[in-house]
């Protein structure tokens, strides 16, 4: 395939407007990787900032960020060097007992997760000995990406990071639960997925970055590099453990081992 070369600003409009049109529209959104010689993933941000911009401006508001991409795996999927993140919206919040649509959505997977609370706003770089000063409660959460990608023929083959973190990493929607309480070791907190009773898959906290704390140092300071706003009650999702689950209709039970569980189903 020949790659066309434009100009940066050229490529990132033509892309931000496609993806404000899938949004308006509901095509898949732009494989644009195929179409320009991009290689730089500060164009991607870029690209998901003003689309960021856009849904903002349409009067969504930020909820949260999350880390996409934290699992080895995933990065070899998508071709990526390392975790990338986005950007949750306000009107993607769901509560524990949520039934899913599925036709509001493309290509909808299910991901097991860890999530935070902040309990401040943020304006500085974190460690790993500052972070939890910053984090007002940890609740489990699964989050629903639609990886809803396609060529201009309607391929949605050989989806890159450039493409996924341009169209702000797959962000749809999240549900939120409770723990019963929580006195264990993040990273070796046991998770698992099931439908109709049937186990999916099981992981554990390691699963994101092989560290709770690092995943969570990660997004907070790529969230202030890339100059989004973080403030008090923002939640905070980590990344996928176990892996990731192309949704089907059926009834689902995420469990926190003895802590706490979510329970959706999808129709």
């Amino acid at each position: 395939m020949v790659m066309q070369v434009e100009k940066k600003s050229d490529v990132i409009e033509t892309w931000v407007s496609a993806l404000i049109h899938a949004e308006l529209n509901k095509p898949r959104k732009p494989l644009l990787s195929q179409r320009y010689n991009v290689q730089n993933m500060d164009t991607a941000y870029k690209i998901q900032t003003e689309y960021v911009h856009w849904k903002l401006q349409q009067g969504d508001t930020i909820s949260g960020y999350k880390a996409a991409l934290t699992a080895e795996a995933g990065q070899k999927l998508f071709g990526a060097v390392g975790p990338g993140s986005g950007v949750l919206f306000a009107a993607g919040k769901r509560l524990s007992g949520v039934s899913l649509d599925l036709t509001d959505f493309h290509r909808p997977g299910l991901e097991v997760e860890i999530g935070y609370r902040l309990s401040a706003a943020i304006t500085e770089p974190v460690n790993r000995n500052t972070v939890m000063s910053k984090v007002g409660e940890i609740l489990p959460m699964v989050e629903v990406v639609d990886i809803g990608y396609a060529d201009s023929q309607g391929q949605q083959s050989d989806i890159r990071a450039i493409d996924l973190m341009a169209g702000n990493s797959g962000s749809a929607e999240y549900i939120i639960g409770t723990f019963d309480h929580f006195d264990g070791d993040l990273n070796e907190l046991e998770v698992s997925l099931s439908l109709d009773g049937n186990l999916l898959f099981s992981g554990q906290g390691s699963d994101a970055m092989g560290d709770q704390r690092d995943a969570l140092v990660f997004l907070i300071n790529q969230t202030l590099e890339l100059n989004y706003s973080l403030q008090r009650g923002h939640y905070l999702m980590t990344g996928s453990l176990g892996r990731l689950h192309f949704a089907e209709p059926g009834s689902y039970v995420a469990r926190y081992g003895e802590y706490g569980q979510i329970h959706f189903s999808c129709r």
